[in-house]
């Protein structure tokens, strides 16, 4: 789970806002013994920072009148926090022949978007799944691990 902002991290803490639905699920996770991590939104900041520019490119992070911007490194810190900052609601797939895509979703009002990728941006998600990875799995713990201040579940049910 990657949150944007801090209200959103706020909100799943509270059982009057997204709590409920962040606590079932944590639970539906821990049912099926499935880790769900966590990024909060500075560490979510500090990965657009990180990636690479190709790959910040290909993810369209930026609606594109913004994606200018970037180029001043001045103003890094103010697109990374403001609300424009595209979701990276994804999924990977592996298909029976062993091929990779990748499923973009995304939602509004009450309009479910799949879109289904193929191409060069399938690299930048897995760039992007790859520094994930390194943030929020304990370092040189085989088989990967969780680190506890990523574990989203333990928030729940520590």
């Amino acid at each position: 789970l990657l949150f944007h902002r801090e209200r959103d991290v706020e909100a799943s803490n509270l059982p009057y806002l997204d709590g409920y639905y962040a606590q079932r699920l944590a639970y539906i996770h821990k049912n099926i013994e499935t880790p769900l991590a966590f990024l909060d939104p500075g560490e979510v900041r500090k990965l657009l920072e990180d990636i690479s520019d190709s790959s910040r490119e290909s993810l369209q992070i930026f609606s594109p009148w913004l994606a200018w911007m970037w180029r001043v490194p001045i103003l890094h810190s103010l697109l990374l926090r403001s609300a424009h900052v595209r979701r990276l609601d994804f999924a990977f797939i592996t298909h029976v022949n062993g091929s990779i895509s990748v499923l973009l979703v995304s939602k509004e009002n009450e309009t479910l978007q799949v879109v289904s990728i193929n191409d060069s941006r399938r690299t930048a998600y897995q760039e992007l799944v790859s520094l994930i990875k390194k943030r929020i799995y304990q370092p040189e713990v085989t088989p990967p691990k969780i680190d506890p201040a990523h574990d989203f579940v333990t928030r729940y049910f520590p």
